[in-house]
């Protein structure tokens, strides 16, 4: 089951971009929920906050041992840690879907427009959630 929402949030995550890169024209801010939300297509070369930007072979190398560990992680994993298992569940999609966007693109497709911080994609925010879920599980597991 856990898999099968990592390929789900994958496809969001990829169709979403696919859809902003046919549709928006690039850094032209359009109001979704203004003064909330805006969709601003851009293209990232770097990490998060556009750090490193000419790191794009290290982060695709990174991006696959962690993807590989976190595959091999989440199959061997008891059911004993359910948020563990959808936290890794959310980072190994977001982790896929900006590696498929630095092979494909050279850079990170991002588009969620929140004033007065970054541009980001769905797959920033599966990783987020997803390492903040397993977090909360080291805090909150009863041994």
């Amino acid at each position: 089951m856990h898999l099968v929402l990592a390929i789900l949030l994958l496809i969001i995550d990829q169709a979403s971009k696919f859809w902003v890169q046919r549709t928006l024209p690039m850094n032209k801010p359009h109001a979704i929920l203004p003064p909330l939300l805006y969709l601003t297509y851009v293209e990232n070369p770097g990490a998060a906050f556009s750090l490193l930007p000419g790191w794009r072979w290290f982060f695709i190398v990174v991006a696959l041992a962690f993807l590989i560990l976190v595959r091999t992680h989440l199959v061997q994993m008891t059911r004993e840690n359910p948020s563990s298992r959808w936290g890794l569940a959310l980072a190994l999609a977001g982790t896929a879907g900006n590696l498929i966007d630095r092979i494909r693109h050279g850079s990170v497709i991002d588009f969620l427009d929140v004033p007065f911080f970054t541009v980001f994609n769905i797959a920033d925010c599966c990783i987020v959630i997803g390492f903040g879920l397993i977090i909360w599980n080291q805090f909150h597991s009863h041994p």
